[in-house]
């Protein structure tokens, strides 16, 4: 990936996960097909258990003392968030987003709360 300075306005860097929409019916069937072998079992994508229901059970999940990535991951961004807010700031004449990941948007309302 090259610098963020070089970058056009309207620039979209995708650093991973553009595929999805277009192979999601061919990951579907491939594991509808695929059978249990060797201990492989075949998995459904997880883009199909995400509905409403399953979101929140994840946000449960993820909220538990137990699941410490979300909880370190929060305390980072409140610790950091000003100065990650500022690094993407410096050229006024440039906007950048910034995705932490898709399933809990509180981390990323941290950093923009800083914008």
């Amino acid at each position: 990936m090259g610098s963020l300075s070089n970058t056009e306005n309207g620039t979209v860097l995708d650093i991973g996960g553009s595929s999805m929409p277009t192979d999601l019916d061919v990951r579907l069937r491939d594991a509808l097909k695929s059978k249990d072998e060797g201990g492989k079992k075949p998995v459904l994508p997880d883009e199909f258990l995400y509905n409403d229901l399953g979101l929140e059970l994840w946000r449960r999940i993820i909220s538990q003392d137990e699941f410490y990535q979300t909880r370190d991951e929060i305390a980072m961004f409140q610790a950091n968030g000003e100065d990650i807010a500022k690094r993407f700031a410096r050229d006024s004449k440039k906007l950048f987003l910034l995705d932490i990941g898709a399933g809990y948007v509180p981390r990323l309302l941290i950093v923009l709360a800083n914008v």
